[in-house]
């Protein structure tokens, strides 16, 4: 779930047009997610015997989940920095602006 997350917040910043995602859209992103999800464990567990690697599997994906977590909880706070650092540079802006037009 977390890589949907990651494709549709890249998707939304660097997107060719201004239109917003649609429920269809995000929805369509989740099933083809989970169908890539499926065939990678098709891949993994290819014979009964690999079913013992399981755990190690688990821990596996478990890992990668935290990381790319990580790296969208960094890739939001640092949007969410930019944006608060745009919007303080408009304010002061139009605050010297105001003060120009009152002299």
């Amino acid at each position: 779930m977390a890589s949907v997350m990651v494709r549709l917040l890249f998707a939304s910043f660097y997107s060719s047009s201004n239109k917003p995602s649609t429920q269809q859209d995000i929805e369509d992103e989740i099933e083809q997610c989970r169908m890539g999800a499926a065939r990678r464990v098709g891949e993994w567990l290819t014979v009964p015997q690999d079913l013992e690697k399981l755990p190690q599997l688990r821990a596996t994906v478990a890992s990668k989940k935290m990381a790319t977590d990580a790296q969208l909880k960094a890739a939001v706070t640092g949007q969410l920095d930019s944006a608060r650092e745009g919007m303080n540079l408009l304010s002061r802006s139009y605050n010297s602006i105001l003060t120009v037009r009152n002299k």
